[in-house]
């Protein structure tokens, strides 16, 4: 009876375990994390003692204290060691209430699952570089081969002054009777 009772114990451990440390996936478990409480300081437009956030490259590569994550090791890597951190100078994030216990634990069960992310994850482009923020260049006017091809004399400066004048009353006087 006892072999009996300490098998179904062990079984219910087993479960209750797994039950505990059911998969993490880092783009739907971490990453929203670390994109609402960390980008600010360790994303692409800002990257606080060079460290990277916005990927888990970045996250393995760490910054000025090397890498912030001990794979397969959670309670050695330094990002815990700061998240969970009770002094509030040394605690991250800095500003505002720290991580939750069930952010945190999602961390730590990605970091002990082996920090599997997408292989294929890009770093997200720096938004000063899209088109809207460039300054405007003025392009060149393309040369034309052939200029009797075109048919737009006013634009190649073929008409006369007196002639454009003619064509402007022209147009006005077709408008107002139109």
């Amino acid at each position: 009876m006892p072999k009996i009772l300490a098998g179904i114990l062990a079984v219910l451990f087993s479960a209750v375990q797994l039950a505990f440390t059911a998969e993490v996936d880092y783009a739907r478990d971490v990453k929203p994390i670390f994109k609402e409480r960390c980008f600010a300081c360790h994303g692409v437009l800002k990257q606080e003692s060079g460290l990277r956030l916005d990927t888990a490259a970045g996250i393995r590569f760490g910054g000025d204290s090397g890498s912030v994550i001990k794979v397969r090791e959670s309670a050695a890597s330094l990002l815990i060691e700061r998240v969970t951190a009770s002094d509030e100078a040394n605690r991250m994030p800095p500003e505002g209430k720290p991580l939750t216990a069930g952010q945190i634990e999602s961390i730590k069960v990605w970091i002990d699952q082996g920090a599997i992310a997408p292989a294929n994850e890009q770093l997200a482009e720096d938004p000063r570089q899209h088109w809207s923020f460039q300054r405007p260049t003025r392009r060149s006017v393309p040369r034309v081969k052939n200029e009797s091809l075109c048919g737009n004399p006013e634009a190649l400066g073929r008409a006369s002054r007196p002639t454009l004048q003619l064509r402007f009353v022209v147009v006005l006087a077709q408008e107002s009777f139109a």
